[in-house]
């Protein structure tokens, strides 16, 4: 399954990259990709994206980092999974950070749940339990 990985901050989505690239199963399906321009721009400020190959099995390791990262972060940030048919996940540092060990462990399997399945839809979408997009 194929994951698109978008966040607000260019830098933020390096980092990520970076700790996705320290496990070495995770880091041979990860990949930079540019996005498309938005319509009636100049291609010069392309957005920057991670694009995840996900293999059987690989989703529980990834929501384990994705979630471990976000929750290390310092500042604001906002991460968006996107699959294939458009459904998207989206998690914030502040929630994520916020989080009892208990609810934690639920999102992980939340969202590795998310990731697993391409025909499922997941009961909740986003880590701050709002509505799903």
């Amino acid at each position: 399954m194929e994951i698109i990985a978008s966040a607000d901050d260019v830098e933020e989505l390096h980092s990520l990259r970076g700790w996705l690239d320290e496990d070495p199963g995770l880091a041979r399906s990860v990949r930079t990709v540019h996005g498309e321009a938005p319509s009636g721009t100049l291609s010069g400020g392309l957005p920057v994206l991670l694009q995840l190959a996900l293999a059987p099995g690989m989703a529980a390791g990834v929501a384990m980092v994705i979630t471990t990262w976000i929750r290390n972060r310092k500042r604001s940030v906002t991460v968006s999974l996107k699959r294939a048919n458009g459904e998207e996940f989206t998690l914030t540092a502040e929630t994520v950070r916020g989080m009892d060990a208990a609810r934690l462990e639920q999102l992980v399997g939340e969202l590795a749940g998310w990731m697993g399945s391409q025909d499922a839809t997941p009961a909740v979408t986003q880590a701050d339990d709002s509505a799903p997009r």
